[in-house]
This record gives C-alpha cells, sequence and structure tokens, in this order.
C-alpha cells in the first residue's frame, strides 16, 4: 500500500535542506533502518501508475563506481522503457532521496557507476539510474537556501503566483546541475517542459535531463499534498502544441 499523503507531507521540509553527499563513512546504515526503507520502497508512488517499476537495494560490490567514493549500498531502479518511463524514475527515486535525507542518511543521484551484470539480471526490466546511500562523512544538510546553486525562480517559470509550488522545483538536484526543467500555467495546471538538445547531446544527456524533471516534478507534488491537496498528471493538447522556445512538453500537473 502507497504511504499516505500525510507520511509523505512529512518529507516537505527537506526539500529546502538536503543536498548530494559524495562523501560517505564505512560505517553501515543500521538493520532497523534498513528494514524500513525497504518498506518505504514498496510503497513508493509512481508518476506513471501503468509503468512496470522495480527497486532493488545492492551492496557496493555489485556496482561499477568508476573512481567514485564508495557508499554503503546502491539503490537501482528498474523499468520498462514505455513513455514516462524517466520521468517516472526520477519521480519515484526521488521520494527515497527525500526519506534518507529525513532519516539521517546520505545520498546522491549519480550518471556514472553501472550495475554489474550480476545486479542487472536480478531484474528482466531495464536498468535506468541509481542513487548511492550511506553514512554520511560531511555534513548532511546545507546551513541555508543560500547554499543551493541554481537559476532564479523568473528563469524556470513565467507563471505568477505559483511561488509556493515551484520553488521547491527550483531546488530539485538535477544531471550536471543543468536545470533542464521550465513551467508555466495556474494554480490549476501546471505545464512541465524540459529543455531542447541538440541531436547529440540528447543521445548523452537526454534521458538524465528527463529524469531530472521527474525529480522536480516530485517535489512540485509534495508542495501539493503540504497543501492539503492532490495532483492528477494529465496530458494538455494545447500546453504540448505551444512550448516555450527551445523546451518541449511532458506532462500537465492538474491541482485538485
Amino acid at each position: 500500500m502507497p504511504a499516505s499523503a500525510m507520511e509523505l507531507a512529512e518529507l516537505y521540509p527537506f526539500i529546502f535542506k538536503r543536498k548530494s553527499i559524495r562523501k560517505f563513512d564505512p560505517k553501515l546504515i543500521d538493520t532497523a533502518l534498513m528494514t524500513e526503507l525497504a518498506t518505504f520502497i514498496e510503497e513508493l508512488h509512481p508518476l506513471y501508475p501503468q509503468l512496470k517499476t522495480e527497486v532493488k537495494i545492492v551492496a557496493p560490490e555489485e556496482v561499477q563506481r568508476r573512481f567514485m567514493t564508495k557508499p554503503g549500498h546502491y539503490v537501482l531502479f528498474f523499468s520498462d522503457t514505455s513513455p514516462g518511463f524517466a520521468e517516472n524514475a526520477g519521480f519515484m527515486l526521488q521520494q527515497v532521496d527525500l526519506f534518507l535525507s529525513a532519516n539521517g542518511i546520505g545520498s546522491c543521484w549519480q550518471m556514472i557507476p553501472s550495475p554489474h551484470a550480476s545486479a542487472r539480471e536480478t531484474s528482466s526490466l531495464e536498468y535506468v539510474i541509481l542513487l548511492a546511500i550511506g553514512t554520511p562523512n560531511e555534513p548532511l544538510y546545507r546551513a541555508s537556501l543560500g547554499e543551493f546553486d541554481r537559476k532564479p525562480l523568473g528563469q524556470v517559470t513565467n507563471a505568477e503566483g505559483l511561488t509556493d509550488l515551484l520553488e521547491p522545483a527550483r531546488l530539485a538536484p538535477s544531471g550536471t546541475n543543468n536545470q533542464p526543467w521550465f513551467f508555466t500555467g495556474t494554480s490549476e495546471n501546471i505545464h512541465v517542459y524540459c529543455a531542447q538538445k541538440s541531436r547529440l547531446r540528447t543521445r548523452f544527456v537526454g534521458k538524465m535531463d528527463r529524469i531530472s524533471c521527474g525529480i522536480a516534478v516530485c517535489h512540485i507534488w509534495l508542495a501539493i499534498l503540504n497543501q492539503g491537496k492532490e495532483m492528477e498528471v494529465i496530458k494538455d493538447p494545447d500546453a504540448e502544441a505551444h512550448p516555450p522556445p527551445d523546451y518541449y512538453y511532458l506532462q500537465t500537473l492538474k491541482i485538485q
């Protein structure tokens, strides 16, 4: 059963102080907390419920780190590759990221490390992305919002009166911190767009950009829950037909 809106809303404050942890202590995560994490993973909310997904916790030996610091574990995300799978991966795994932050555990989205064949073969689905997780060996939280290196809100939206919902999205982590999202709309419908890239760049980072947008949408969703409201993901043909320059349409968030 998915976690309740009240439980998920408890993650909301950590949007404003979480950070990517790249230095891990060799001390293993407490067994009881690992059990809680496994239960939380079973209760993740998808952005697109029709997609088949699997989330697995594996030992660091199951992943080719490529010179990255050794964490306590990795969380691997697998999915079918139907449309929307990358945004869905970001949306779901960011719930894990914030859960870990709320429970004193460090985490970091990583594109370069890759699971060994032994880990990939445990799922019939396609490997998408992973989180490195572990006991932090550096401060877990930011001291202030000033520590976020992000674009001003006016560069990621032209909507007015939506600061409470879009400021959390602005603070979301993204691949190479390129913040590929843009938002338009109203307090009832927020349209989500992703930056267009050259064909060559899309080949290498297109999936990560869509994952990043899914992370930002997760933050919007938690902000909506924090206001006691709900969100439905829909497609808006007019919004899709009229994207901002240099962006393409992903989805519309209908607020209820």
